[in-house]
């Protein structure tokens, strides 16, 4: 079963001012990858968060739902937000070198080190979560605190982790994204940040969920 939202939910209204975009930074990965990011708010409390699967830091604020849960977050707190690579702004990877875990943690630390910030809380949310854990268990001195939100330690079912989905699952998901990402089911009603609203993010996403298909046995999915 898949669930819809109703885009009417993010619709922006006209009597609401457009928010002003953050400046986009970018940070240098070991590996010379460019991580698009911005910091905002003025808390003592240094908070990144991870998005799950795809994100786009500066359309992210054509959508009410989502600045409202910004500017939340930022209201008590340092907030860094980050493209992960392939996504976004950031620098796109190749299908035959994608990352591992410990290199996509890393990009986190790279975020941290480009804003200055010795340590910080890590929100991951969906498939960030195991991006911070691991950043977590490799950093412990540069975590204050780990929350994962809507996440997994596991994403693919096994004998002693029966709770994720089966590749048999999973593989028919992931056809359905390659299939009908520009349909309006997708584009218009599965998530917040995917409103027809906003046309830049379609040709991006596909080109994410494309890639994502070809990774479904990727070593860090396992």
């Amino acid at each position: 079963m898949i669930l819809l939202q109703d885009a009417s939910m993010d619709a922006p209204s006209v009597d609401v001012a457009a928010p002003i975009v953050p400046h986009v930074h970018y940070a240098e990965t070991a590996d010379g990858v460019r991580i698009a990011h911005y910091a905002i708010g003025e808390g003592e409390l240094d908070l990144i968060y991870v998005t799950g699967w795809v994100s786009n830091i500066e359309t992210v604020w054509e959508h009410p739902l989502m600045v409202d849960f910004l500017r939340g977050l930022a209201a008590t707190s340092r907030l860094i937000c980050f493209d992960k690579r392939g996504t976004g702004l950031s620098d796109r990877v190749r299908p035959d070198a994608l990352p591992d875990i410990e290199t996509r943690a890393d990009d986190v630390r790279a975020v941290l080190d480009a804003v200055g910030s010795e340590r910080a809380v890590l929100l991951g949310v969906s498939e960030g979560g195991p991006m911070c854990a691991a950043f977590t268990a490799l950093h412990p001195e540069r975590t204050r605190a780990l929350i994962m939100y809507g996440s997994y330690a596991v994403r693919r079912r096994s004998d002693d982790y029966p709770w994720a989905p089966s590749d048999e699952a999973r593989d028919r998901w992931l056809s359905y994204i390659e299939q009908e990402w520009e349909a309006t089911s997708i584009s218009g009603h599965s998530h917040p940040r995917w409103s027809t609203t906003t046309s830049s993010w379609r040709t991006g996403p596909a080109i994410c969920g494309r890639e994502r298909a070809r990774r479904r046995r990727a070593p860090w999915a396992a």
